[in-house]
């Protein structure tokens, strides 16, 4: 499946299909491989020093063929009609190398421990895309949704292969962060970090053939916190932090986003209680951020383009976790949202405001070796401004497991016991989350 789901009717109302409903045809197909290799080296210099440095490399290809749904309209018609076909063939082949280097170590000063880390890191990045243009049997109707089926829409005849696009990205990082111990009780938190980005080609995603020119980037990006242990068993923090990054979204004329700028800032504490067994952490945070890329409409050839807006969030996040006796763990934790634009207005709604969770697992006494265990998440409701919506939904969890010995272990997961039927994130479509699943798995370590 290419895209997600038009579950909202354009006069109105929300379509309620089975949840495996899929607007793919039985010729599509999406084949990756992906090789991944990487080489690390540490290297103890004595006196709590040590310097690493490190190799990754990855190569990804994948060739395609799908098709996409989308309305002209805005939405569904009543009768369930409405939606058209975009076929698309692609090979995409794209490779990337990492370097990074530091040196860390502890040092003591003023009567106090300090830690420092330095380092450096290098990527370079390639990617190209192809495509095979629709030649004939493209862009057609599809018949009534909720009749649809993936042999409703036949395969189009696609031309010769065709470069779409290439780009190029070099990535030069240097970081340090440091903790300097102020008193035996307080700790200072220090930062930075700094990045140069280039970028040369067409788009990154192949979506135009002309090249695009893109700015250097270079930021400094600095962080600072603190911690103060109130006593052994409670201890409080605050920190702020710049926020910087890249964005490969576009406007409506085609050129990309600046990069998204802002400040981030967060107080909280933490307690032992119970002879260190149960763990309570509370946390107040405010980002602000200028640039954000809003989805902002679909231009005439169905591809959606983006705004620059502010973004202001801040709430709160709670937990509660331990070991009530002997056996026996349990978590429960909440956390609060609220996100506006520049001026005030609620925002970004297809994110949950609130968010509940809840887990609890347990020996059976009189079963030693078998673990029961279930973990519940209550999310409230969800929209965007097409029209995709979520009401609050709960999904809970199980898992039950046997522990044979200490090398042998068989455990069966039971996700969303209760069937819950739900919309898996909103923001850009609409998918169904997966219905009641189980899956059994033995492991065994030599």
């Amino acid at each position: 499946m290419w895209g997600s789901l038009t579950l909202n009717y354009a006069n109105g109302g929300y379509a309620d299909f089975d949840v495996s409903s899929s607007t793919s045809a039985d010729w599509s197909y999406w084949n990756t491989k992906t090789r991944n290799a990487f080489v690390e080296y540490l290297h103890d210099l004595g006196n709590g020093w040590e310097a690493k440095v490190s190799l990754h490399a990855n190569d990804f290809s994948g060739q395609s063929r799908l098709l996409y749904a989308y309305t002209l309209g805005g939405g569904l018609n009543d009768d369930n009609t409405g939606l058209v076909g975009w076929p698309y063939a692609g090979y995409t082949e794209k490779s990337s190398v990492v370097v990074d280097w530091n040196i860390s170590g502890d040092f003591e000063a003023f009567g106090n421990y300090h830690s420092v880390l330095v380092g450096a890191s290098h990527i370079e990045e390639e990617n190209t895309t192809y495509n095979r243009p629709v030649q004939s049997g493209g862009f057609l109707p599809y018949p009534a949704f909720d009749e649809y089926d993936g042999d409703d829409y036949a395969e189009p005849v696609f031309g010769a292969k065709e470069k779409r696009g290439d780009g190029e990205k070099s990535l030069t990082r240097f970081y340090a962060s440091s903790r300097f111990g102020i008193t035996d009780d307080v700790n200072l938190i220090l930062g930075a970090n700094a990045v140069r980005l280039e970028r040369e080609g067409s788009s990154i995603y192949g979506s135009t053939s002309e090249t695009t020119n893109y700015p250097v980037l270079e930021e400094v990006s600095p962080y600072a916190g603190a911690t103060w242990n109130v006593t052994e068993d409670f201890t409080t923090y605050v920190s702020y932090s710049d926020i910087f990054q890249n964005q490969d979204e576009q406007d409506l004329e085609g050129e990309y986003l600046e990069p998204m700028k802002g400040v981030n800032y967060e107080v909280g504490a933490k307690a032992e209680f119970l002879d260190d067994r149960v763990l309570a952490t509370f946390a107040v945070f405010k980002a602000e951020q200028q640039g954000v890329a809003i989805n902002a409409g679909t231009r005439e050839d169905a591809t959606t383009y983006y705004a620059p807006e502010n973004v202001n969030s801040k709430g709160f996040e709670a937990e509660l976790a331990g070991e009530l006796n002997k056996g026996s763990n349990v978590a429960v934790g909440v956390t609060r949202l609220r996100i506006t634009d520049e001026n005030g207005d609620n925002t970004s709604t297809w994110i949950p405001r609130t968010t509940w969770k809840a887990r609890y697992d347990s020996v059976l006494s009189f079963a030693p070796k078998v673990r029961l265990g279930a973990n519940a998440t209550w999310k409230s409701d969800a929209s965007n401004p097409t029209g995709n919506k979520q009401d609050a939904f709960m999904v809970v969890d199980t898992f039950a497991a046997y522990e044979f010995n200490e090398q042998a272990k068989l455990k069966l997961n039971i996700d969303n016991i209760l069937d819950e039927k739900y919309v898996n994130g909103v923001q850009f479509g609409a998918i169904y989350g997966a219905p009641r699943n189980a899956n059994l798995t033995f492991n065994f370590k030599f």
